[in-house]
């Protein structure tokens, strides 16, 4: 049976015992026209190669650095032709890139799986200068880089679709909203089962990531950007759209992997999500809010941040909305919100407001072909379903260990345990339970029952990734709860633990 290696070729006792683990787990049988979007980005050629190189000391260590500098910009994002982490992710001797802006100090980590998430890609990072480092542990390997290009930051431009003469949007933080990379459109958490994304079709030809929490821009209009840790990469697997067919007919459908830096999901990163409805059968006296990352240049500091704005319900046809809302190149994307309810009732995906009136139009969530996509979710948005964080976790060192996970609980399924912010160069125990015991232990609280121990997991830089496949004849609806124990100096009694998974097979 081939599974994926890291780039050391070889298979570990962790991985031995993983597949012992995926044994005994087989026995649990008892439990008008679109909004003007424009990219405000460009990409330019800078190439650079560093390496190969090895860590030929004793103790981890940067092997490799560089600078990546393009004068002038207020914004990078980073494209890598190659990227070569020596060691083995499983055993906690990966090396990771190390990705840090030298202007405010924000900085992005990333092991092999990370890498692979944002497709050779990085988060945005401001200013005009970024920080390139390869930390290797000694005797892993050759590690080698290769930057292709940088996308610098632009000054937007794009026209209003204001309802008559003045702009009345104002400054919002809804923490279900965020920005679409690099298109600059807007894009929403919903209530699936994944809290997974809708946004307008139109917007996702070439998106890479969602950004949260968006700071505002500088004061010619530049955009400016969140720590990494707000910045969440796109599945590509999981994009479905029609590509924008018209009015009442755009829409696009899709999830993000959890953040390399927190190991948090986007919703358990905001907490919160928007409940999809039907719109209201009837218009009259009904109000919509419209939120979203519009442009703007009264400020310019405002450009593509967060803003909102409400008005009338004006008329619906089929499965065409029109409201007199406020929108600009930007708010393409946007929850279309029912705020009599509070409730979102369609995408917003074109403009149609000017100087004399109008309306601005978006597509109803009971659209055809997006309820259709919702019934059968693809990549990360199936994937994430059958499993439920369930917090807790006992802090150490960096704080609470956040275990989060990719692969869906069923037979044919590759599922990635990931555990982030733990000792580092330290041991840790994975515990699996048929039940939850939520017993005291060392100073914190242990929630799984102890049915099954994987112990001597290396932490390494302080990032755990366990992968194996999901055991084929688990019964569906079996439940199991997961939990990650960490030997930490820094911990009450010498140890700290993860936050807790709960899965459901299916």
């Amino acid at each position: 049976m081939s599974r994926p290696r890291s780039s050391s070729g070889s298979f570990t006792s962790l991985a031995v015992r993983l597949f012992a683990l995926a044994a005994a787990l087989l026995l649990v049988a008892h439990s008008a026209a679109a909004q003007d979007d424009r990219p405000v980005e460009l990409p330019v050629e800078l190439r650079i190669e560093a390496g190969p190189v090895a860590n030929t000391g004793s103790s981890p260590e940067v092997v490799l650095s560089f600078v990546a500098r393009w004068p002038g910009a207020d914004s990078l994002r980073l494209s890598f032709e190659t990227v070569e982490l020596s060691g083995d992710v499983e055993a906690g001797t990966a090396s990771l890139l190390r990705l840090t802006s030298l202007f405010d100090g924000a900085q992005q980590v990333l092991d092999a799986v990370g890498v692979r998430h944002w497709n050779l890609g990085s988060a945005y990072f401001n200013g005009d200068t970024v920080l390139v480092d390869v930390l290797a542990q000694p005797g892993t390997g050759p590690n080698r880089v290769v930057l292709a290009e940088v996308a610098v930051g632009l000054p937007p431009l794009a026209p209003k679709s204001i309802c008559f003469s003045t702009d009345d949007r104002l400054p919002s933080n809804d923490p279900r909203v965020a920005r679409l990379m690099p298109v600059v459109c807007t894009a929403w958490m919903i209530d699936d089962c994944a809290r997974c994304f809708l946004s307008a079709g139109h917007c996702v030809g070439s998106i890479s990531s969602v950004q949260f929490n968006v700071p505002n821009s500088t004061a010619s209009g530049s955009l400016q950007h969140p720590p990494p840790q707000h910045q969440y990469p796109v599945d590509p697997a999981s994009i479905q759209s029609n590509g924008g067919l018209g009015l009442g007919n755009d829409w696009a459908y899709f999830g993000t992997f959890p953040n390399s830096g927190t190991g948090l999901s986007a919703f358990h990163g905001q907490g919160s999500s928007f409940e999809l409805a039907a719109p209201p059968a009837s218009t009259a006296g009904q109000t919509i809010r419209i939120t979203g990352h519009g442009s703007d240049s009264t400020p310019a500091s405002w450009n593509h941040v967060q803003q909102t704005h409400t008005g009338p319900f004006t008329s619906k046809s089929g499965t065409t909305l029109r409201y007199q809302v406020d929108t600009t190149g930007g708010n393409s994307g946007s929850p279309v919100i029912h705020e009599n309810t509070g409730r979102a009732i369609g995408i917003h995906t074109h403009a149609g407001c000017g100087s004399s009136g109008g309306s601005n139009v978006g597509t109803s969530s009971e659209n055809a072909g997006l309820t259709a996509a919702l019934a059968a979710p693809k990549g990360i948005c199936s994937s994430s379903c059958g499993w439920e964080a369930l917090g807790g976790g006992l802090a150490g060192s960096f704080g609470v260990p956040v275990l989060s996970v990719t692969g869906a609980p069923q037979a044919g399924s590759l599922v990635n345990l990931r555990c982030q912010v733990v000792a580092q160069f330290s041991t840790s125990v994975l515990v699996v339970g048929y039940s939850a015991q939520n017993a005291p232990l060392k100073g914190g609280v242990m929630v799984p029952s102890m049915d099954v121990l994987v112990p001597g997991i290396a932490t390494g830089f302080g990032l755990v990734d366990i992968l194996f496949p999901w055991p084929a004849a688990t019964p569906p609806g079996t439940e199991n709860w997961w939990q990650l124990w960490v030997q930490d100096p820094t911990g009450p009694q010498g140890w700290s633990a993860s936050t807790v998974l709960k899965s459901l097979s299916s």
